[in-house]
């Protein structure tokens, strides 16, 4: 019975592992990108130089 409970924690933990390295570095991402966007839509410069 321990044996089982130890096994599931262990799965739980590589499965939390998994889930912040390949989910967040995406939401990180996407937070600097609309970051750089808002900063980029605030500077007029950018905009007259035709920007996206």
């Amino acid at each position: 019975m321990r044996k089982l409970i130890k096994s599931i924690l262990v799965v739980g933990i590589f499965v939390i592992l998994f889930t912040i390295t390949f989910y967040y570095p995406k939401e990180i991402l996407m937070e600097v990108d609309g970051f750089k966007y808002s900063l980029g839509m605030d500077n007029i410069e950018f905009e007259q130089q035709g920007g996206f």
